[in-house]
């Protein structure tokens, strides 16, 4: 049979071919509501991806936030995930009336640096930058919604709320004292402060909370701090009520932790009082930890005749009994969510769990804490995770590691950090110079 090929026929075989190279270079974005846009993907940046309409090609260019967007399936098969989709809403299953319940909207905060930048600024957990950085000297937000802003050119303290707009102040020219700790933002809502020589504390709302009228005071901690005034030591709850702390002798009281605080006596004695300002375990101790799932470790004072003193560490109870013997040179805290500390015994690193038994872990070069469950480690030169079996649930890959918060980690990818989740996933992706301080704000 002869073929005849005329210019009809090349037309439409041009045609075809064109619109086969058209499908096949066809992306889909698919975002958190399951919908799908077909596009052929152009850019991406931090916060925002740019698109050709699949069915415009030549059209103008589209953007959609990384914030709305589940994954990008492209043309040659590969995948780049973004963030997970919402949890299914549950169905109803009665006729009789739903009670409406009452949440509290969360989310999560943290701290980011752009590559060839020295400011920061802000970004929730889908990766959108919710606060342009410009930032030279800024710090986490509390649970309650402000975070503390440094402004280099006037030297002043200040601060933001989740929108970047300033919160008044009832009083200025304060300092924060940022030295005690403040970067963990577990204040419950108040930021000791200190103007002049007097020391007090600001709300979240700009306002005095506790009158700048002491001497000295620590930052709160599940609802009670220390301070200082005219020589005597006070406990305050948040509201401001003080307990005068019922001891002599004492020069010095660290901040509370699970309602209790450790002091140091004259004599070089360490020991616990309570919320009250009572003494709740009298002082025996060469040094002690803070209190986590009910334990502290504490080190019995230096015998010089015991040639074995080094071997002191061990971990007792709020009742101050040993729990877990002294017998380690080191002591760290434990993880509420693992159960473990780090601890070194024999010269080697190792941990304990609360009932005292021992773990090694030799498949790795070193040996973080343990935080939300999982404990830092590297291999070959390479970082990564394992858990309290010392099982390496996300291979060691990564250049840089930070400890697991409220259930994500930054890690260093090359020379840029990113935020995964305990399964190894990226939230996301490796883009930032530094991250710090993934935390919960109501």
């Amino acid at each position: 049979m002869k073929t005849i090929f005329n210019k009809k026929n090349f037309i439409s075989i041009i045609f075809c071919f064109a619109l086969l190279q058209t499908v096949m270079a066809q992306d889909k974005i698919i975002k958190t509501d399951y919908s799908v846009i077909d596009v052929k993907v152009v850019e991406i940046t931090d916060v925002d991806i740019f698109y050709k309409k699949f069915s415009n090609p030549n059209g103008p260019t589209y953007n959609i936030k990384i914030a709305e967007v589940m994954a990008i399936n492209y043309q040659n098969g590969e995948k780049e995930l973004y963030n997970k989709a919402p949890e299914p809403k549950p169905q109803k299953t009665t006729s009789q009336p739903i009670p409406t319940v009452r949440t509290t909207e969360q989310t999560l905060v943290m701290r980011v640096k752009r590559i060839d930048s020295d400011v920061w600024g802000y970004v929730n957990i889908k990766g959108a930058m919710i606060i342009q950085p410009h930032y030279k000297k800024c710090y986490p937000f509390s649970n309650q919604g402000a975070a503390p802003v440094f402004d280099v050119d006037t030297k002043s303290y200040y601060f933001i709320n989740l929108k970047g707009e300033k919160i008044e102040t009832e009083i200025t020219g304060f300092k924060l004292l940022n030295n005690l700790g403040f970067e963990s933002p577990e204040n419950d809502g108040l930021f000791p402060v200190k103007q002049g020589e007097k020391c007090g504390y600001l709300n979240s709302n700009g306002k005095v909370a506790i009158p700048l009228k002491y001497d000295y005071v620590s930052e709160f901690n599940h609802g009670y701090s220390i301070a200082k005034l005219k020589g005597e030591y006070i406990v305050l709850n948040t509201e401001g009520k003080e307990f005068k702390v019922d001891l002599t002798g004492v020069i010095d009281i660290n901040p509370f932790s699970e309602e209790l605080a450790s002091f140091r006596t004259a004599d070089k004695k360490v020991g616990f009082i309570n919320k009250d300002g009572k003494v709740a375990i009298q002082a025996q101790f060469g040094s002690v930890g803070y209190f986590h799932s009910g334990l502290a470790w504490a080190k019995m004072p230096e015998d010089k005749d015991d040639s074995n003193s080094e071997n002191k560490f061990g971990y007792i109870n709020s009742n101050g009994e040993w729990v877990i013997e002294p017998k380690f040179s080191t002591a760290k805290n434990f993880d509420p969510e693992s159960g473990m500390a780090r601890v070194k015994i024999g010269g080697e690193w190792a941990y304990v769990n609360k009932t005292g038994g021992i773990m090694h872990i030799t498949d790795t070069k070193s040996w973080g804490d343990f935080s939300n469950g999982l404990a830092e480690g590297t291999r070959n030169g390479k970082s990564g995770y394992f858990n309290n079996k010392g099982q390496w649930v996300i291979e060691p890959q990564f250049e840089g590691t930070e400890k697991f918060e409220n259930g994500y980690a930054a890690v260093k990818m090359g020379d840029k950090w990113g935020v995964i989740d305990k399964e190894g996933k990226w939230i996301i992706q490796p883009a930032y110079a530094a991250i710090k301080n993934i935390e919960i704000v109501k």
